[in-house]
């Protein structure tokens, strides 16, 4: 393997950054297995699959993602640490059975065959030869120079086949999303590992990156699919490319620098206290704290200041993550562990992995992720946990008919941050449909209810949270809010709409205050398959968890459009930490106007939390923040919103979000 050795460990140490290490705690266990002929599926369920005449085709497990982890080479990483921290031949010659016998059940593919053989894709084929973020064949082969296993006539086969794959896939390269990024750096990386054989694809992919890095990466820094996990893969890949482009410049990358930085941010602001990703979309994760997760959102703030610092950017990370383009806002109390965490999503359509889950929320708080956002389920769309999991009712927004949003954008109306409170707003108007979303509405999406949702999500520093929703619907149609959590004990009451958590770590205590119509009801609902609500999944485990839904009717409440129903209402918040829930008074009403000019404009409603310290919040805004207020008692003013909030023993502060004028006599507590 002399001549081909030579130059895979000369282009390693030319280029380093396109042969990425893939260290992994979980190697051995892989790498055992793996000798005997058996995978490990989603990296846990072991697949006996033998090292010869494998049938690549997938057909041992009937599952989408299946024949995507058999055909990318998950073991070979794997196998390749445990030959380097080992010498045991054992390794080597285990990783070339699987390699060759892929090489032998393979005929070339044409550049005109627009599909692979069966089981194959042009993503498996990324992973599969790698790039900067996977190392693959060649990035492995480096480290089983030593091995006879791998010898001059090995390599020769695994460069030839390479040729005929990359040439494929150069060919072929998918249209969009993270598929055409990965096939990219696939062909761009192989060509500098060995530029004599593959060396083509070298400028072509260049190009091409820089036109995906451009059309794919928000102004903001999200990746255009928004989800956490394939948003910190690409965040990776072009934060290598940047890298490398930035020492070798004749490589024709052009990546600038803020918005590689942006697209780290993303990612950091993604992440909750307890290290894993927030859950939006096709992302999946831990919802408590263990000692790993303590230690990984340390090392990504660490990672991201260092970054920051060499741009030569001020190296101040903000606790609000404000991320207008691709809809969402993310907050928290500080970048410890224990520290309190939210996310709220108001995102823009990003393809087959987003959810139908506009204005959905999640929480962490008290070690522990107290109203999760349920992630993704299965991949595999004939589980009925797959669209189920995708699925509106699943999540904390509303619904109409217990009914699926369409694959539309929502949109961030508004994001303020002051001294007192976090205000964001988002609106979804694209209505309610019977339709089942796997990666799409195979089936249609049904005839629709019309439904326009907007919600405010008021943080009221650091102690409650106001979600202010308004949802318009058609009379006599089902509406419902719902909130899920994580499945420990709980208390609820559906006559005075109150919940509360009763974990040992980190819960919320919520209490529902209808404002038009007044009144609801309120259940819960724990795994149910008819329709399906109440589950949560955690790294792509489903278990049962109870859904808090509030039921509001849907009466015409205007002459003018009798087919209309508005509902407004109030979620009062409150997390704390342990058994002993905290104590307030929420009510949330339209406030009437005064006796005497100047008159209120618009519909002004006021939510109100008093605390057992003498405290009181008080939150006065039009319907939608729509319409300015003008004058409510003692407090004139343009703006759609006032803050009114009284400390213990202190004198009122109020403070407008918008508008341009805020004026008070003395204000008191009273309505």
């Amino acid at each position: 393997m002399s001549c081909i050795r030579k130059r895979l460990e000369e282009a390693r140490r030319l280029v380093p950054e396109v042969f990425p290490e893939q260290r992994s705690e979980a190697a051995p266990r892989i790498a055992e297995a793996a000798l005997e002929g058996t995978l490990l599926f989603y990296g846990k369920q072991p697949v006996r699959v033998g090292r010869r005449e494998i049938d690549w085709s997938a057909a041992h497990v009937a599952h989408q993602e299946w024949p995507a982890q058999l055909n990318r080479f998950g073991q070979l990483p794997a196998l390749r640490q445990m030959y380097r921290d080992t010498g045991d031949e054992r390794y080597a010659r285990c990783a070339r059975d699987y390699i060759a016998d892929w090489i032998e059940s393979h005929e070339p593919y044409g550049p005109e065959d627009n599909v692979g053989a069966l089981g194959d894709s042009t993503l498996n084929m990324a992973i599969r030869l790698g790039g900067v973020r996977f190392s693959g064949w060649l990035g492995t082969l480096v480290d089983f120079a030593g091995s006879p296993s791998f010898d001059e006539a090995m390599a020769a086969r695994i460069v030839e086949s390479m040729q005929w794959q990359l040439a494929w896939l150069a060919a072929n390269l998918p249209p969009w999303g993270n598929w055409r990024i990965a096939a990219l750096d696939c062909l761009f990386a192989n060509a500098l590992r060995l530029p004599e054989a593959l060396g083509k694809h070298l400028s072509p992919a260049a190009e091409a990156l820089n036109i995906e890095f451009a059309a794919q990466i928000l102004d903001d820094g999200a990746h255009v699919e928004r989800s956490g996990g394939y948003h910190d893969w690409m965040s990776q890949v072009f934060l290598m490319l940047w890298r490398l482009g930035r020492r070798r410049t004749g490589l024709g990358l052009s990546l600038t620098d803020q918005r590689v930085a942006a697209m780290h941010a993303y990612t950091l602001h993604h992440t909750k206290p307890n290290g894993s990703l927030c859950g939006f979309n096709d992302s999946s994760g831990r919802l408590r704290t263990d000692e790993a997760g303590r230690s990984a959102l340390g090392k990504r703030y660490a990672d991201h200041r260092a970054l920051l610092a060499e741009i030569g950017m001020p190296e101040q990370v903000p606790r609000l993550g404000l991320f207008a383009s691709a809809g969402q806002a993310f907050y928290r109390t500080g970048w410890g562990a224990d520290d309190l965490w939210w996310a709220f999503d108001a995102a823009g359509w990003g393809g087959a992995h987003s959810h139908l889950s506009r204005l959905s929320l999640e929480l962490h708080n008290g070690r522990r992720t107290t109203l999760p956002d349920p992630g993704i389920f299965d991949y595999e769309m004939s589980n009925p946990f797959g669209p189920a999991g995708k699925s509106t009712p699943m999540h904390s927004t509303m619904n109409v008919n217990l009914g699926n949003q369409a694959d539309l954008d929502a949109r961030l109306v508004r994001a303020v941050e002051l001294p007192q409170a976090v205000i964001v707003q988002g609106r979804y108007d694209g209505g309610y449909y019977p339709g089942k979303f796997a990666w799409r509405f195979v089936d249609g999406r049904g005839a629709g209810s019309y439904g326009v949702h907007d919600r405010t999500l008021v943080w009221l520093k650091d102690r409650a949270m106001i979600v202010l929703d308004c949802l318009a619907c058609e009379a006599g149609a089902s509406a419902c809010l719902h909130w899920i959590s994580d499945d420990v004990k709980y208390e609820f009451d559906g006559r005075r709409l109150r919940a509360a958590t009763a974990d040992t770590e980190g819960n919320v205590a919520m209490q529902v205050c209808p404002i038009a119509p007044n009144q609801a009801t309120g259940s819960v609902h724990r795994g149910e398959k008819d329709p399906y609500l109440g589950w949560v999944a955690e790294s792509h485990e489903v278990r049962p968890a109870p859904l808090f839904q509030f039921s509001f009717p849907t009466r015409p409440v205007e002459d003018r459009d009798p087919a209309t129903a508005v509902i407004e209402c109030a979620t009062i918040i409150v997390p704390f930490s342990g058994r002993l829930s905290p104590q307030f008074k929420a009510s949330a009403c339209a406030a009437g106007p005064p006796a005497r000019p100047p008159q209120v404009s618009g519909d002004v409603r006021e939510v109100r939390i008093e605390w057992p310290d003498g405290a009181v919040d008080r939150v006065i805004h039009s319907r939608r923040l729509e319409r300015p207020i003008i004058g409510l008692g003692r407090v004139r003013t343009d703006a759609p919103m006032v803050l009114i909030l009284t400390p213990a023993g202190g004198q009122p502060q109020a403070v407008r979000i918008g508008g341009s004028h805020l004026e008070m006599e003395a204000l008191s507590n009273s309505r």
